[in-house]
């Protein structure tokens, strides 16, 4: 029996291949390192104390007051990172289900993760970061006056507006 690796950006593919049989199959991911419920930990940002168990998520990732989180993951909840850099909440998104998750970078190593929203996060929080892209648009949302725009025209057209 020979095998194959094949690896791509986000998954290594095993091929093993046997008397004329392939079988592709991916490797398993490493048992979970605690059985039951998750320790509690402090906050890497605001150093607020939080719980282990969360509604809506096994794998409590974040702090619910400030959002922040901990680089401390390779796979879900493998808890295998190296890295252990503070990550600030950037953005907010839906999955298809229609559920919240945020996105987290981490400041050390700058690696992007998504994470989902637990039912005890700070609500104010998470709409200020999901409303964040229409308080700082990247152009201009009133319209510019009349006046002004015949100078600019001008301006750029090679004309004087002191004519």
């Amino acid at each position: 029996m020979s095998v194959l690796l094949f690896s791509t950006w986000f998954f290594p593919l095993l091929i093993f291949v046997s008397a004329g049989e392939t079988e592709m199959t991916r490797p398993e991911r490493p048992p979970d390192r605690f059985k039951g419920p998750e320790p509690a930990f402090a906050c890497v940002h605001c150093l607020a104390a939080v719980p282990g168990e969360a509604d809506g998520t096994s794998h409590r990732n974040h702090c619910p007051e400030c959002l922040w989180s901990m680089h401390v993951d390779l796979c879900t909840g493998d808890r295998r990172s190296g890295c252990r850099g503070p990550m600030e909440p950037i953005a907010v998104w839906t999955t298809k289900k229609g559920e919240w998750a945020l996105i987290h970078r981490c400041m050390k190593c700058g690696m992007i993760r998504s994470n989902r929203v637990s039912g005890d996060d700070n609500a104010v929080l998470l709409i200020s970061i999901a409303v964040r892209p229409l308080a700082l648009p990247p152009f201009p949302l009133h319209p510019v006056p009349a006046g002004l725009a015949a100078e600019m025209h001008k301006a750029c057209a090679g004309g004087s507006s002191n004519e």
